[in-house]
């Protein structure tokens, strides 16, 4: 329905959808992926049985802090570089966790997390 000429636009937000069902799912997918990267990639391991959950915990939320800050400083730049750097920065993320989280994940370089994230 569109408003008469001239008439002022009302917009009111919509509450915010929580889907707990749909996070599960997607910590669970994620944790599958870490672990099906371990077992393919010679410089990753998991050394705990929850390793995967852990490590998908601490990346995503590492991933819902840095990306938005480098979206923000990547405004004028290339499409490509930006990729590029949010790309680098997942891989840094994952050495992050790593080290946070030693007795869960094992990441033995840059390389190897570079090409986890691809």
């Amino acid at each position: 329905m569109t408003e008469p000429y001239g008439e002022a636009v009302k917009w009111e937000p919509d509450r915010p959808r929580i889907r707990p069902l749909h996070t599960l799912l997607g910590w669970a997918v994620s944790a599958a992926s870490i672990w099906a990267a371990a077992g393919l990639l010679p410089g990753f391991n998991l050394h705990q049985t929850g390793a995967a959950f852990a490590a998908a915990a601490a990346i995503a939320v590492l991933n819902a802090i840095v990306p938005p800050v480098l979206a923000a400083l990547r405004l004028p730049f290339m499409v490509g570089i930006g990729f590029l750097l949010v790309l680098f920065a997942d891989a840094f993320l994952l050495m992050l966790a790593s080290d946070a989280l030693p007795d869960h994940i094992d990441v033995d370089s840059f390389g190897d997390a570079l090409l986890r994230r691809c």
